[in-house]
Formats: C-alpha cells, structure tokens, sequence
C-alpha cells in the first residue's frame, strides 16, 4: 500500500512537470532562457517613484523624429522620458500638428495617463522634425 501510494505521488508529479510550458529562449543559439511568466503577464498599472510624485517639478525634452521609420523617443532617453511622463500631472506637446498628434498617440498607447496638450506651431526648416516635450508636476491643486 505504501509503495502504491508512493508510485502515485511520483507519477502524478512528473505528469504536473512535463506538462507544464517550455521556457523561452532569449536567442536560438542561447543556453539562456526566461520564466514564462514574466512575459506572460500584462501589468495594468506602471508604478510611481515616490520622490517625482511627492514634489513639483517641470522637465524639457526635445526629441526629433525625421522618418516614419525612426522611433519617437532616442534609446539614450527613453528611460527618462517615460519616467518623467508616468509621473507627470500635465504634458504639453509643441511642434508641429501631426507630428505631436503621433506622439500623443504614442503616449496614450504606453499607458501615459497625465492630460496631454498640443500646441501646434509652424516650426522653422532645422525644427521641423521636432518635438518639445514639457513635463509638469503639481502636488497640490
């Protein structure tokens, strides 16, 4: 009886183990691989930094996107960008109309949910491809 009951305890566990999803590859020929989980699971909320949330502040950032094929935000300030904007109150965009149309569309996308203004102007030729990028943060209203 107690060896039945042992027999079952470990063929009941490596049917659990076997069934249970590959890990993913980081790359073919990796030995790397990644829980499942964490790219499985959607977050519905980014935290925020306790310190950009408890003061007032405001930030410029001027980013330039001269093709459809270019990414809205350089890699050096991404990080930045969406650190000041997940912990932004207000967001005004100033550049050009359906440039800035984009980029609030990007924000939105990337679960940026300050209000987002537009001013739309008529940029000079060597701004024309580009964005100012205002951040504001007021703790009192």
């Amino acid at each position: 009886m107690k060896k039945m009951s042992l027999s079952l305890a470990l063929i009941a566990s490596l049917m659990v183990g076997c069934s249970a999803p590959k890990a993913k590859r980081l790359d073919d020929g990796s030995a790397l691989s990644i829980n499942n989980s964490i790219l499985e699971k959607k977050y519905s909320f980014v935290p925020k930094d306790p310190y950009l949330s408890g003061f007032n502040w405001t930030y410029h950032i001027v980013v330039e996107k001269k093709t459809i094929d270019d990414d809205f935000i350089k890699n050096d300030l991404i990080t930045k960008t969406f650190l000041l904007a997940h912990n932004s109150t207000k967001i005004i965009l100033v550049g050009r109309k359906d440039l800035i149309e984009q980029y609030k569309q990007y924000f939105e996308k990337n679960q940026v949910l300050a209000p987002i203004e537009l001013q739309p102007v008529n940029p000079i030729e060597r701004d024309f491809n580009k964005v100012n990028i205002l951040f504001f943060n007021k703790t009192n209203f």
